[in-house]
């Protein structure tokens, strides 16, 4: 059976309606570890199947519907479905299976020294007319030209910047590169250089506090060990999507509050 909501959601609901799965396939953001839309479920039977589809097929949550189907007979657990142009950006996938080595895999480029955080110097790149999946089509085969040369392994999704026209550059997207060499001569090249008019900023990612406690809710003993080695945060925070951080309009955050990496 395929659903399109969260994995918490799923659980919560199956726990509550004595519906119990057997196995749960779902795929995540290699950069943030955060679920995609959809997941597929295997329960114990037929019966529990149809429960499911009639509770869970267009029901509301979060002010989004969710959908539920049975799969196909001639589904295949662990292969990739065709990707979407979301989980696809020029080509290359940033989505990972949580199971087995699929998030130490996913983390891999990290403990090497091959994950970075590009900033582009705001509005960034595009005429501010422009819609914003024209501007990110746009940023991404900027991206491509100046830095494909490098061997990118996978681009993380693009923040928008919403017009505001702050001097220093601001983050667009983390990266993999698929060698340490590639990462590190990238950074050489492109470090406080300007690409189409814009200032960039090519540095070292390491999670931050709300995004080594996602980490950790995926693979606590992943997370464990990206702290032994100096690369996750000690202190964990999830209240960044709990209770996000609000600011007055006419009131600037602490340095302390200002947020150093995602």
């Amino acid at each position: 059976m395929k659903v399109e909501s969260s994995h918490k959601f799923i659980t919560c609901t199956w726990a509550n309606s004595s519906t119990h799965s057997k196995r749960v396939q779902m795929q995540l953001d290699r950069f943030t570890f955060h679920n995609n839309t959809s997941c597929f479920v295997e329960l114990e039977n037929e019966a529990q199947v149809s429960k499911a589809l009639k509770s869970l097929d267009k029901l509301k949550f979060m002010r989004k519907t969710i959908f539920a189907r049975p799969m196909r007979e001639d589904f295949i657990w662990g292969r990739t479905p065709r990707q979407s142009e979301e989980q696809q950006i020029n080509g290359r996938n940033r989505y990972f299976y949580a199971e087995g080595s699929g998030p130490s895999d996913a983390l891999r480029a990290l403990r090497e020294g091959r994950r970075m955080m590009l900033s582009v110097q705001t509005p960034g790149w595009g005429t501010q007319d422009m819609i914003v999946s024209t501007r990110n089509k746009h940023s991404l085969a900027i991206i491509e030209q100046y830095l494909g040369k490098y061997d990118i392994e996978a681009i993380g999704n693009l923040s928008p910047f919403y017009g505001d026209k702050k001097d220093h550059p601001r983050m667009l997207c983390f990266m993999d590169f698929r060698t340490k060499a590639g990462a590190d001569q990238a950074v050489v090249d492109l470090q406080h250089t300007e690409i189409e008019d814009r200032r960039v900023l090519l540095r070292p990612s390491s999670p931050s506090p709300w995004r080594s406690h996602q980490i950790g809710k995926v693979d606590k003993t992943l997370l464990e060990e990206l702290q032994a080695m100096g690369l996750a945060s000690t202190e964990t925070y999830d209240d960044k999507f709990n209770t996000p951080l609000q600011v007055s309009k006419n009131k600037k955050k602490p340095k302390s509050q200002i947020r150093k990496d995602a």
